[in-house]
């Protein structure tokens, strides 16, 4: 069973998850995803959310979520800064964070219900 869920993990790890429900949070996520996948994050065992929350004449909020901790959060809107823009900016944050946490995980201080100041 132990290989069943390992091989799970492995198929999963590096995923990118689209939530968004607006064209501004797909063109976020194509180019995010796109962009992680040049980058080169290969051993993070585990999968990445984008979800989307618009927002009424502010365009749409969007978050990077890695094991149900938001990584990266910004406000997108169609023109300066384009969400492509965003994207462009959201690397390199969410690459650090969630090594971060992949190293704590290994360090055998995680645990993903806890608060930082808990650990």
């Amino acid at each position: 069973m132990e290989r069943v869920q390992e091989g799970l993990a492995d198929a999963l790890s590096n995923v990118v998850i689209r939530r968004t429900t607006t064209h501004l949070g797909d063109r976020f996520y194509r180019e995010f995803s796109s962009l992680w996948s040049a980058h080169g994050v290969y051993d993070i065992r585990g999968v990445l959310t984008i979800e989307e929350q618009p927002a009424f004449n502010q365009g749409t909020l969007i978050r990077v979520v890695y094991e149900r901790q938001v990584m990266f959060s910004a406000h997108v809107r169609p023109h300066k800064p384009s969400p492509e823009k965003v994207a462009e900016a959201a690397i390199s944050p969410v690459t650090d964070r969630v090594a971060q946490r992949v190293a704590q995980r290994f360090m055998g201080g995680y645990d993903p219900d806890l608060a930082g100041e808990e650990l």
